[in-house]
Protein backbone atom coordinates (compact mmCIF):
# COMPACT_ATOMS: atom_id res chain seq x y z
CA UNK A 1 0.00 0.00 0.00
CA UNK A 2 1.38 3.55 -0.98
CA UNK A 3 0.46 6.74 0.30
CA UNK A 4 0.81 9.64 -1.38
CA UNK A 5 1.45 13.22 0.80
CA UNK A 6 -0.49 16.43 -0.31
CA UNK A 7 0.34 19.65 0.83
CA UNK A 8 -1.92 22.76 0.68
CA UNK A 9 -0.82 25.12 -1.47
CA UNK A 10 -2.34 28.03 -0.08
CA UNK A 11 -1.16 28.46 3.46
CA UNK A 12 2.59 28.36 4.65
CA UNK A 13 3.15 25.52 7.82
CA UNK A 14 1.55 26.38 10.81
CA UNK A 15 -2.06 27.42 11.65
CA UNK A 16 -4.12 29.96 13.40
CA UNK A 17 -4.21 29.24 16.74
CA UNK A 18 -6.71 30.07 19.98
CA UNK A 19 -6.56 33.38 21.96
CA UNK A 20 -8.25 35.55 24.27
CA UNK A 21 -7.49 39.20 23.90
CA UNK A 22 -9.53 41.73 26.54
CA UNK A 23 -9.42 45.35 25.77
CA UNK A 24 -10.19 48.46 28.26
CA UNK A 25 -10.16 52.16 27.73
CA UNK A 26 -12.17 53.65 30.38
CA UNK A 27 -12.00 56.23 33.15
CA UNK A 28 -14.12 57.75 36.04
CA UNK A 29 -14.34 60.80 34.00
CA UNK A 30 -17.05 61.86 31.61
CA UNK A 31 -16.06 61.08 27.14
CA UNK A 32 -15.77 58.97 24.18
CA UNK A 33 -12.83 55.98 24.83
CA UNK A 34 -12.16 53.53 22.24
CA UNK A 35 -9.95 50.25 22.34
CA UNK A 36 -8.98 48.37 19.15
CA UNK A 37 -6.92 45.21 17.33
CA UNK A 38 -5.62 44.39 14.28
CA UNK A 39 -4.58 41.00 12.94
CA UNK A 40 -1.18 42.07 11.11
CA UNK A 41 -0.76 39.45 8.02
CA UNK A 42 2.44 37.56 9.59
CA UNK A 43 0.50 36.02 12.88
CA UNK A 44 0.55 38.78 15.48
CA UNK A 45 -2.18 41.47 16.92
CA UNK A 46 -1.51 45.06 17.77
CA UNK A 47 -3.69 46.80 19.70
CA UNK A 48 -4.43 49.72 21.66
CA UNK A 49 -3.09 49.38 25.55
CA UNK A 50 -5.20 50.00 28.57
CA UNK A 51 -6.51 53.41 28.93
CA UNK A 52 -5.94 54.27 24.97
CA UNK A 53 -2.63 55.50 23.13
CA UNK A 54 0.28 54.08 21.39
CA UNK A 55 -0.67 50.24 19.85
CA UNK A 56 1.15 48.06 21.34
CA UNK A 57 1.51 44.03 20.56
CA UNK A 58 -1.41 41.96 21.43
CA UNK A 59 -1.28 38.14 21.50
CA UNK A 60 -0.37 36.17 18.24
CA UNK A 61 -2.90 34.40 16.27
CA UNK A 62 -0.52 32.31 14.30
CA UNK A 63 1.48 29.68 15.62
CA UNK A 64 4.59 29.89 14.65
CA UNK A 65 4.66 33.71 14.75
CA UNK A 66 5.41 35.97 13.47
CA UNK A 67 5.71 34.08 9.33
CA UNK A 68 5.92 36.08 6.88
CA UNK A 69 3.16 35.32 4.98
CA UNK A 70 0.61 33.93 7.59
CA UNK A 71 -2.14 35.40 6.87
CA UNK A 72 -2.21 33.54 2.84
CA UNK A 73 -5.20 31.83 2.57
CA UNK A 74 -6.66 32.40 5.66
CA UNK A 75 -9.95 34.33 6.38
CA UNK A 76 -11.72 35.35 9.68
CA UNK A 77 -15.20 36.39 10.87
CA UNK A 78 -15.96 38.49 14.24
CA UNK A 79 -19.05 37.22 15.64
CA UNK A 80 -20.94 39.86 18.31
CA UNK A 81 -21.80 37.77 21.00
CA UNK A 82 -23.19 40.70 23.29
CA UNK A 83 -23.13 44.54 23.08
CA UNK A 84 -24.14 47.20 24.96
CA UNK A 85 -23.76 50.77 24.53
CA UNK A 86 -20.79 50.08 22.08
CA UNK A 87 -20.40 51.24 18.25
CA UNK A 88 -18.14 48.93 16.82
CA UNK A 89 -16.11 50.28 13.73
CA UNK A 90 -13.85 49.29 10.88
CA UNK A 91 -13.65 45.94 9.18
CA UNK A 92 -17.21 44.20 8.84
CA UNK A 93 -18.45 42.43 11.77
CA UNK A 94 -20.35 38.85 11.04
CA UNK A 95 -19.06 38.27 7.75
CA UNK A 96 -15.80 36.06 6.45
CA UNK A 97 -13.39 38.16 5.45
CA UNK A 98 -9.42 38.15 4.49
CA UNK A 99 -7.20 38.32 8.09
CA UNK A 100 -4.46 40.32 6.58
CA UNK A 101 -5.34 43.95 7.87
CA UNK A 102 -8.32 43.20 9.66
CA UNK A 103 -9.75 45.68 12.44
CA UNK A 104 -11.90 46.21 14.69
CA UNK A 105 -12.43 49.47 16.90
CA UNK A 106 -14.77 49.71 19.86
CA UNK A 107 -16.20 53.20 21.25
CA UNK A 108 -18.85 53.75 24.08
CA UNK A 109 -21.79 55.63 22.78
CA UNK A 110 -21.97 58.98 24.48
CA UNK A 111 -19.48 59.88 27.09
CA UNK A 112 -22.05 59.11 30.10
CA UNK A 113 -21.72 55.65 28.93
CA UNK A 114 -19.79 52.33 29.65
CA UNK A 115 -19.78 50.31 26.60
CA UNK A 116 -18.62 46.55 27.23
CA UNK A 117 -19.55 43.28 25.27
CA UNK A 118 -17.97 40.18 24.03
CA UNK A 119 -17.38 38.36 20.90
CA UNK A 120 -15.51 35.42 18.73
CA UNK A 121 -13.12 34.99 16.39
CA UNK A 122 -13.36 32.67 13.55
CA UNK A 123 -10.45 31.81 11.62
CA UNK A 124 -11.34 29.78 8.45
CA UNK A 125 -9.18 28.02 5.79
CA UNK A 126 -11.88 28.92 2.86
CA UNK A 127 -13.34 32.62 2.03
CA UNK A 128 -17.32 30.40 2.44
CA UNK A 129 -16.17 30.18 6.29
CA UNK A 130 -16.52 25.98 6.49
CA UNK A 131 -13.31 24.90 7.05
CA UNK A 132 -12.90 26.32 10.44
CA UNK A 133 -9.38 26.50 12.00
CA UNK A 134 -9.38 28.29 15.39
CA UNK A 135 -11.46 30.41 17.19
CA UNK A 136 -10.33 33.67 19.69
CA UNK A 137 -12.53 35.05 22.28
CA UNK A 138 -12.43 38.91 22.09
CA UNK A 139 -14.06 40.73 25.49
CA UNK A 140 -14.11 45.41 25.79
CA UNK A 141 -14.99 47.71 28.16
CA UNK A 142 -14.55 50.79 26.97
CA UNK A 143 -16.11 54.76 28.49
CA UNK A 144 -17.16 56.06 31.67
CA UNK A 145 -17.29 53.95 34.74
CA UNK A 146 -18.96 55.61 37.48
Amino acid sequence: MTFAARTFQGMPQGRPIPFTLGLTNDSISLGIRSASFTLVSDGTTTQTPTGGGSQVAGPAWYSPAPTAGAATGVWCKLTINSNTQTTITGTATGSVVTVGGSSWTFTNDATNHEGFGSATLTFYADSGGTQLLATASVSWDVGYTP
